[in-house]
């Protein structure tokens, strides 16, 4: 017998060991109930999910829209795509490009372009928006204003966010205000997009 058989041998060995104190585990009370959980768990978390979707397509349904528009710039296409998200809601355009240049889509991203698909809401270019900036810097502003204006209509919230965005792109500000604004906005420590030509790279 050479040392490749014997290996072999050995490991079935091993295999079939181990095999067995599962097999002896399995029939144990706390193991079958375990197992129990964990598909209990399982059905729970799909059950979620589907009511989760429906949540989520009712909120995008029933929301008067307020959209902002983005750039995305696909240098390796040599391209530029402008798309528009909902402040109010989430809603974001955008999915439809990152599905198109082969990304894969989240959970709640394919939630959105389902929903994109099926309302025709997928062409940039039906949508008219007047707000060019971040989306998260937008959706910032927006629930800064919502914060300090519970009952602001959407048009006066929608000309509140372009003199804000105007004021910040017209003042040159230090470091240490920039970060302020930040922190104001409750924005990531690192967000650098708050000019209008500022591209969002894929």
């Amino acid at each position: 017998m050479n040392i490749k058989t014997q290996e072999y041998e050995r490991i079935m060995k091993e295999k079939n060991e181990i095999q067995t104190q599962i097999s002896s585990l399995e029939n144990t009370d706390i193991i079958k109930q375990y197992l129990k959980l964990l598909e209990k768990n399982e059905e729970l978390k799909q059950i979620q999910k589907s009511l989760y979707k429906k949540i989520k397509t009712e909120e995008y349904s029933s929301c008067n829209h307020l959209w902002v528009k983005t750039i995305i710039d696909y240098k390796n296409l040599k391209t530029k795509v402008h798309y528009c998200s909902c402040v109010k809601c989430g809603l974001d355009q955008s999915v439809i490009s990152l599905i198109n240049h082969g990304q894969n889509l989240l959970f709640e991203q394919q939630i959105m372009y389902n929903f994109l698909k099926e309302n025709r809401l997928d062409i940039p270019n039906e949508i008219d928006s007047t707000i060019i900036c971040d989306f998260e810097l937008a959706r910032a502003l927006y629930n800064k204003i919502k914060e300090n204006h519970p009952n602001i209509d959407d048009k006066t919230i929608q000309k509140y966010m372009e003199i804000a965005l105007d004021n910040i792109r017209k003042n040159e500000n230090s470091p240490k205000e920039t970060e302020n604004r930040i922190k104001r906005l409750s924005l990531k420590p690192n967000f650098k997009n708050w000019n209008s030509h500022d591209i969002v790279h894929w």
